[in-house]
């Protein structure tokens, strides 16, 4: 999956999927809370902690680990 590809209508479960990396994973990332819905749309959790660019700039590195 392409990272330029990730809108901020998409949810934590698409990109999850779509990257192979488990919600917990990437909420933990961004220090998000655990217990936020897989359902919610990466635009209404944008913070100072979290915003589309962080995301895709985490997931490339996150491709290139073996």
């Amino acid at each position: 999956a392409d990272v330029n590809t990730i809108k901020g209508w998409m949810t934590l479960e698409q990109v999850s999927t779509a990257f192979g990396i488990p919600v917990a994973d990437i909420l933990s990332a961004f220090d998000l809370p655990s217990d936020t819905p897989a359902s919610t749309p990466l635009k209404e959790m944008e913070s100072e902690t979290f915003d589309m660019l962080l995301l895709r700039e985490w997931l490339s590195e996150k491709s290139l680990q073996p």
